[in-house]
């Protein structure tokens, strides 16, 4: 089988959309001959994916002037005639557009050539725009990033999301109901991927620290943090005398290190590595309350063991583990019930580590891969 997949992500570093992005590649890859076009530039060059993946850069080096006028006009890709080529050079069966803004007006293109479409819904889009791009630039995007997944919605074959709330998402507001395939298929592990060495962690049980870990750099991130901090902060202290708080993730902004510093909570921005952070941590906050889609970060919390405690918006993908080692807030009150039951889990980490991998395994997520493909490509 042949397959092209064209990806919104930069494969470089660790941002949650693009460690999705090349599990998908990468499972793909075992399926078949992939050819892969993906956004380039400068310091951004690709990692970890499968050698045997024939990789097409494609740049987008214009003046910002241009690139403007190519968001008004609603150009917000950058494979525009690119994908066409592709598909005259070489015959497809497959074309997998990787998030629906890299999917606007190339599904009719790919069906003409008679290739079947998926598109991977990396999140429910209009949610996620609204909540991180503000101003002028953001009502633009959000408008064109709202036609591109209706477009992808009605005209892909196949729709897979990461968590179910998605899935109910893009149903309800496209107004598709269930004539549409959409299906889940969540999110898993790199093929052979190593867990956290958990012989290592010192287990404490009179410890209590806690840890907030992920990008630092985005607006739903910082907005989140912030309103945590000030109204929820104060309710861990207050029940639980002598706990500590450590922040640790990718290019904080001097708001946020200020805002840590002020409140005696330890931040260690652009860390070369999570792994001695989380080891020395019993508990995991993610305190994100803005955006869709699945919070990766919670995934590095249960790969270390840790039981989770997280807002409501962020428990998407994670129902299975729900008041067992994860538990979801929405308020103070629930917030401090959560709290402490999650001080009372009967999980050890290897547990919790075990029942991570049941979910999230290369294995388990290729499985999932293989039943939409033996449904629909037949």
């Amino acid at each position: 089988m042949n397959i092209l997949i064209v990806t919104h992500h930069f494969l470089h570093g660790n941002g949650g959309g693009c460690f999705a992005s090349r599990a998908y590649i990468n499972a793909f890859a075992e399926m078949g001959n992939v050819t892969l076009l993906c956004p380039m530039k400068d310091g951004m060059e690709p990692e970890y994916i499968d050698n045997r993946v024939d990789i097409h850069l494609v740049r987008y080096d214009k003046p910002r002037i241009v690139k403007l006028f190519d968001l008004i006009i609603g150009h917000i890709h950058r494979y525009y005639g690119i994908v066409e080529n592709i598909l005259l050079d070489k015959e497809f069966d497959l074309v997998v557009f990787d998030a629906s803004l890299s999917s606007f007006q190339q599904i009719d293109i790919a069906h003409r050539y008679g290739c079947k479409v998926i598109v991977i819904h990396h999140n429910y889009q209009v949610e996620y725009t609204r909540d991180n791009m503000h101003g002028f630039i953001g009502k633009l995007m959000t408008y064109w990033v709202e036609k591109c997944e209706r477009d992808a919605v009605l005209k892909a074959d196949v729709s897979l999301t990461l968590t179910e709330d998605d899935k109910y998402l893009l149903h309800n507001h496209y107004d598709v109901h269930y004539s549409r395939d959409i299906r889940v298929i969540g999110t898993f592990e790199y093929k052979n991927n190593v867990l956290i060495d958990l012989s290592r962690k010192i287990i404490d049980n009179k410890r209590l620290r806690f840890v907030i870990t992920g990008s630092l750099s985005s607006v739903q991130t910082y907005e989140s943090l912030r309103i945590w901090m000030g109204k929820y902060l104060p309710v861990l202290r207050k029940d639980f005398i002598g706990c500590s708080l450590t922040v640790a993730g990718k290019n904080p902004s001097e708001k946020l290190k200020k805002l840590c510093r002020d409140l005696d909570v330890d931040i260690i921005p652009s860390p070369l590595s999570m792994e001695e952070i989380l080891l020395n941590a019993e508990y995991y906050i993610c305190p994100v309350d803005l955006g869709g889609g699945i919070k990766l970060r919670i995934m590095d919390g249960l790969k270390a063991g840790l039981p989770i405690i997280t807002h409501d918006v962020s428990l998407r993908g994670y129902e299975m583990f729900l008041n067992r080692f994860v538990f979801g807030y929405h308020d103070e009150q629930t917030f401090v019930e959560s709290l402490h039951n999650m001080l009372n889990v009967n999980y050890t980490p290897i547990d919790i580590q075990k029942e991570y991998s049941s979910v999230f395994s290369f294995k388990n997520g290729m499985n999932r891969l293989l039943d939409v493909l033996s449904d629909f490509l037949v």
